[in-house]
């Protein structure tokens, strides 16, 4: 490649008619397609909350990840009776009149967007794997994980470090 090399953080010209680019204060917000879907736009609050850990060029993955969610959570209700069993097999009369079990057709459809969950909440670092894999112990700094981990860490470190007080009498043990 000739010339310098481009930096990241550079503001880019889009278009051909060389018009700025929209530029925002980088954190991910809700698309309209998610907006546009109340049970979409729930399950979107309930990942991401207002976006602010996530960049903006995040937002297709997460619209992703909340779609995928939502048809998990659709596929599993179709599966579950109202007494909460799952019945992941599907009962059907033969030409002979036996009756055959097979797996559900919903059944395998939740398993792949089961595996497409996990697979976007990796990506994106929202689960435990995704996390270890991007070397981040939490996604926030304030999470209640680590600030309980950095109350651990200075109470044994007071603990080592402050002098042992005997209360109470000790009795002279002779033999």
């Amino acid at each position: 490649m000739r010339g310098r090399k481009p930096k990241a953080a550079a503001a880019r010209r889009g278009g051909s008619d060389g018009a700025a680019i929209e530029v925002r204060d980088g954190s991910a917000r809700m698309t309209a397609f998610v907006a546009s879907n109340p049970a979409l736009a729930a399950t979107w609050v309930s990942l991401f909350g207002d976006g602010s850990a996530f960049k903006a060029s995040d937002e297709q993955a997460m619209e992703s990840l909340a779609w995928w969610t939502q048809a998990l959570h659709q596929l599993q209700a179709s599966m579950t009776y109202e007494d909460g069993s799952i019945d992941t097999m599907e009962h059907v009369e033969g030409d002979d009149g036996l009756v055959r079990s097979r797996p559900r057709p919903t059944f395998a459809q939740a398993k792949q967007a089961n595996d497409m969950v996990m697979k976007l909440s990796d990506q994106l670092g929202i689960s435990p794997l995704g996390r270890a894999r991007m070397g981040v112990a939490q996604a926030a700094a304030g999470s209640a994980a680590l600030d309980i981990s950095k109350r651990i860490a200075e109470a044994m470190e007071r603990r080592e470090s402050a002098p042992v007080e005997v209360v109470g009498e000790v009795a002279d043990v002779q033999d």
